[in-house]
């Protein structure tokens, strides 16, 4: 994968995940956390453990970090599960020497397969957003991620589009770009990653991975709307839904309704 610096400006900034510094209170958290890194091409993953138990690992999302889903993990450990958390390449909830400058879905959905394969036998996989979509594309071995397939009997999935199309019409909205521009990200995104945007369906992709599945999403999502997410988009019967109402893109993630849900589908 080339540097972030090298792709042309628009697929520079899509590429470049906005950081926001984590507080003395989450750093307190991941300090007291069981600490490990697992070796991923050329950088080293920060993992973070909670509890012991069936190993459930928790996914974060694009310009998010495994600090985020601290809250989760430490309830799942409660209910007697290992949860493991990690920050995906270009993402970190504690400082270091050296940052990645950019990532892509694709080396999210690797970065989820070496960390995957490394905790051994997974009881569960939680993604969140981004997260989500690179997990099943890579468990879906998708093309790009045909090696990084891997075995999860329980899958949920959070605040997840329903299409790659979807996270570049929002990317664009949000940072108030125009036809022409959006147009020309697709374009160099298609060249520089050697893939069809189109290509990257959920819900096809979730349709051939062999897991039970949970779906969870926010009825009122700040970035997708429903009938853009993959809670509208599943096979019906597919996959337990749970639409949470006033839990926007992230509050899913503090939720005690959804928290109690999960739990309830890992233990089912």
């Amino acid at each position: 994968m080339k540097k972030a610096s090298a792709y042309p400006p628009l697929v520079r900034l899509f590429s470049t995940p906005p950081l926001t510094p984590p507080g003395a209170g989450e750093m307190n958290a991941l300090q007291k956390s069981e600490r490990f890194s697992i070796r991923f091409e050329d950088w080293d993953l920060p993992c973070y453990s909670w509890g012991e138990g069936p190993t459930v690992l928790l996914c974060h999302g694009w310009g998010s970090r495994a600090g985020h889903l601290m809250l989760l993990a430490r309830v799942l450990a409660q209910a007697g599960h290992r949860a493991v958390v990690f920050d995906a390449p270009a993402h970190y909830s504690l400082p270091v020497e050296h940052k990645k400058e950019g990532s892509s879905m694709f080396e999210f959905g690797r970065a989820i397969a070496r960390v995957a394969r490394g905790l051994g036998e997974l009881h569960g996989l939680f993604g969140h957003s981004l997260g989500a979509m690179a997990a099943v594309f890579a468990m879906a071995a998708y093309p790009h991620l045909e090696d990084c397939s891997f075995a999860c009997p329980k899958l949920v999935l959070a605040s997840a589009p329903a299409t790659t199309r979807q996270v570049l019409a929002n990317f664009c909205r949000l940072h108030s770009l125009g036809a022409a521009d959006c147009r020309i990200l697709a374009e160099e995104l298609e060249s520089e990653f050697s893939m069809a945007i189109d290509d990257y369906d959920c819900a096809a992709a979730l349709a051939e991975v062999p897991a039970e599945k949970m779906i969870v999403q926010g009825a009122d999502d700040e970035y997708f709307a429903l009938e853009d997410t993959l809670a509208h988009t599943a096979a019906p019967g597919s996959a337990r839904v749970l639409i949470a109402e006033k839990c926007g893109h992230n509050r899913v993630l503090a939720n005690k309704q959804v928290f109690t849900e999960i739990i309830d589908f890992l233990k089912s």
